[in-house]
């Protein structure tokens, strides 16, 4: 799920330059961080601005081609009577449903998702 996920992000942080402004969270910490892309150069830097602090912070791709950053949804509205998350068990889920591209009918909540609570490894 997380891999899959993060394969995804760098995919899309890569991909384009565009991606100016997009809202992430910092999967590499305890405390969860958010914050928003500032700038991608070429080579695929990415720079995050923590609003917190703002203090600036660059990344870059490990040694699997991923990034230690998580997209955080901005659904924060949306209501999904019928599913809870499988980690914590809120239902009705509120915010967006993250699923998982491994196990069969497995969803998390915003907070679960950018917590790395479910491990496929």
């Amino acid at each position: 799920f997380a891999s899959s996920l993060m394969s995804a992000v760098a995919r899309l942080i890569a991909a384009s330059y565009g991606y100016k402004g997009l809202q992430v969270v910092s999967a590499s910490s305890s405390k969860l961080r958010v914050g928003r892309i500032v700038d991608v150069t070429s080579d695929g830097e990415v720079t995050v601005r923590w609003q917190s602090t703002g203090v600036v912070e660059r990344f870059q791709r490990d040694q699997d081609g991923l990034y230690s950053l998580r997209v955080l949804s901005s659904a924060a509205t949306v209501t999904h009577d019928a599913c809870a998350c499988d980690n914590c068990y809120m239902m009705p889920m509120k915010g967006a449903r993250w699923s998982c591209c491994v196990c069969h009918n497995y969803d998390l909540c915003t907070k679960c998702y950018c917590r790395g609570e479910h491990d496929v490894s």
